[in-house]
């Protein structure tokens, strides 16, 4: 008898410390997916280049893409055609070059429009294969705790910026102090006004800025921009 009530006793206990188990589980489960959906809603989402009109794209590392939307202005021409024209410019443009520095992405017809699609290995590039005429010229993208460190940085500090979700003039005080979250840009539009994506968000803009989403804003033509984004 006392060896069955031993038996019957061990077997409660194994059962209540397979419950304990069963409860330390699930707090854990529930506490991983709390914290997955904290870092969800923290994470910035990355932006997909799929543009509705012409335009650049500037990456945090100072790359720039460019999607060129037009159409034939002679019935004779063809995107082979056009296609062979580029690959011609980017060989010249790259000819004493050991490194790529200007690539077709696409060039395509879609709804009667010809589609070209560019990539830039910097701003620089960008200004120099398109003989500074361009959507934008200077166009420049750095790190803006660069901007706040070096003697010479690429861009400098701006004097004035907006918040783009409160639409008050920017504490530029704090921003220095939180520079490490930020990729600065700045630009000239060229003589329309111009498009501008960034992978990220738009947080901070220069006054003249139209902000049309997180991710895409409208630079007047002749005018300088400058952005924080992160």
């Amino acid at each position: 008898m006392n060896q069955i009530a031993a038996g019957r006793h061990g077997r409660a206990q194994i059962r209540k410390e397979r419950k304990a188990m069963k409860k330390r589980i699930t707090a854990l489960v529930l506490l991983t997916a709390v914290l997955c959906l904290v870092l969800a809603g923290c994470k910035v989402k990355r932006f997909e280049y799929e543009p509705s009109v012409t335009s650049v794209f500037l990456t945090p590392e100072g790359a720039v893409r460019e999607c060129l939307m037009d159409t034939f202005e002679e019935s004779y021409m063809s995107v082979a055609g056009l296609e062979k024209y580029i690959k011609n410019q980017i060989s010249e443009y790259q000819r004493n070059e050991s490194t790529q520095k200007v690539a077709l992405e696409s060039a395509d017809m879609k709804d009667g429009k010809v589609i070209v699609r560019m990539w830039y290995y910097t701003g620089k590039d960008y200004d120099g294969f398109n003989y500074s005429e361009g959507l934008f010229t200077n166009l420049r993208i750095t790190p803006f705790l660069d901007s706040v460190e070096k003697l010479t940085p690429v861009i400098p500090v701006p004097k004035l910026l907006v918040s783009v979700s409160k639409r008050e003039t920017a504490n530029m005080d704090k921003l220095v102090k939180k520079a490490k979250n930020y990729t600065i840009a700045a630009g000239t539009a060229g003589e329309k006004d111009a498009v501008v994506y960034v992978e990220g968000k738009i947080e901070y803009v220069s006054p003249n800025i139209t902000l049309i989403d997180q991710n895409m804003m409208k630079v007047p033509a002749g005018q300088d921009f400058v952005l924080l984004y992160r």
